[in-house]
């Protein structure tokens, strides 16, 4: 019975501790840095204005009241949009004075403009009264760290940025660096970068020569193509340096999207950038294949003409068979004119492996073995002599 009344108690006990847990508010961190600031790059509108696109990702933290843009140096001409909402139907109406821009939320039920664990992004344009490359621009309200749930110290809801845009994409034979250039790297960026040919279909090779990012949160993904749409070539962090990485897409395009958060930044990488023009892409392959076997028959049907001028049986060298089988009668000639061909098409590809940036593809392989047997073939044509 007394065993029987401490079970009793023990599964009470256990009871109101499961109650007690799962009845206590759960907590979400906010203060950790996942606000993200795009800074695009601005635009000069003459007369001393310009414009300037802007993407705030609001923490998980959320957002009480909206936020507020300051622009150190830089007064406030215009903004659009006039208002935001947020994913909980609420509307922040925009305002400025001087150099400030603020989208308020005058609060009310739910008091959150902005939810927490959404990572909500807003964009808008604002037009300054000077060039704001290099200025800071401070963020308040994109992390609540006041908000129920959130952690004690509201360190992450006030964020300054640099306002650095992403440079220009490098043209071929120029070197493709991070936002940072010499220096590191931002906090809070959000870039792309296409590189394209100068002449449209020849395959940009990037190689990297430095590489260095934050290994957790600080990632360059790379993608075959024009946009971050096209098949990715992988995601990179760290100090293991990627690549490198030639186009296959017909445009010729990489795509490189980096994303950093708002702690550690690093010295970020430099890559060389080069357009292939001088080495075979699939298509071109199919050419040289083409103009190969062209030449062959070309030089069967003269071959043919010498023959009948020396006064050989017209049937000696009429057909291609004919042709296949005298060739390969010789099969160690046949064999040492294959080496050759291969050894001049393998030189061919390490000097633009080598001094160009290219990179071998899949379709290479097969290329060159039968673009050696046609030359060894052609070469063997053309020491055959008629028999008088």
């Amino acid at each position: 019975m007394k065993n029987c009344t401490k079970t009793k108690t023990r599964v009470i006990f256990m009871a109101l501790a499961i109650f007690a847990f799962w009845g206590m508010p759960q907590q979400v961190q906010a203060c950790d840095g996942t606000a993200v600031i795009t800074f695009p790059a601005s635009e000069d509108l003459g007369g001393g204005e310009y414009s300037i696109d802007i993407e705030v990702c609001i923490g998980s933290g959320g957002s009480e009241l909206g936020w507020t843009t300051e622009f150190d140096g830089l007064n406030v001409i215009s903004y659009a949009p006039a208002t935001q909402t947020s994913t909980l139907g609420n509307v922040a109406t925009g305002s400025f004075t001087g150099n400030m821009l603020n989208y308020a939320y005058p609060g009310g039920d739910p008091n959150l403009f902005g939810a927490q664990n959404t990572n909500t992004c807003f964009p808008y344009t604002v037009v300054l009264d000077g060039d704001p490359a290099g200025a800071e621009a401070t963020f308040v309200g994109i992390n609540c760290g006041t908000c129920a749930g959130s952690c004690a110290t509201s360190a992450a809801n006030t964020r300054t940025f640099v306002m650095n845009p992403p440079p220009p994409p490098p043209a071929c034979g120029g070197t493709f660096f991070d936002a940072g250039g010499a220096g590191n790297y931002f906090d809070g960026e959000n870039n792309t970068t296409v590189i394209c040919p100068d002449i449209s279909g020849e395959p940009v090779s990037i190689t990297f020569t430095s590489f260095s990012t934050e290994t957790c949160c600080d990632f360059l993904n790379v993608f075959d193509g024009m946009d971050n749409t096209a098949p990715s070539l992988g995601n990179f962090s760290g100090t293991a340096i990627p690549g490198p990485f030639t186009s296959t897409d017909a445009s010729g395009c990489l795509t490189f999207v980096f994303t950093s958060d708002g702690g550690v930044t690093s010295s970020g990488w430099e890559a060389s950038v080069m357009c292939t023009s001088a080495v075979p892409t699939l298509g071109q392959w199919g050419l040289i294949l083409l103009a190969l076997l062209l030449l062959n028959l070309g030089l069967i049907s003269i071959l043919q003409s010498r023959y009948q001028l020396a006064g050989m049986p017209g049937a000696y060298f009429q057909n291609l068979p004919v042709v296949v089988s005298m060739v390969m009668e010789d099969k160690k000639g046949m064999g040492q004119q294959f080496v050759r061909a291969l050894l001049f098409i393998v030189a061919l590809f390490a000097i633009a492996m080598l001094f160009f940036g290219y990179t071998l593809m899949q379709f290479d392989i097969m290329g060159t073995i039968l673009s050696a047997g046609l030359l060894a073939f052609l070469m063997q044509i053309i020491g055959l002599e008629p028999n008088e």
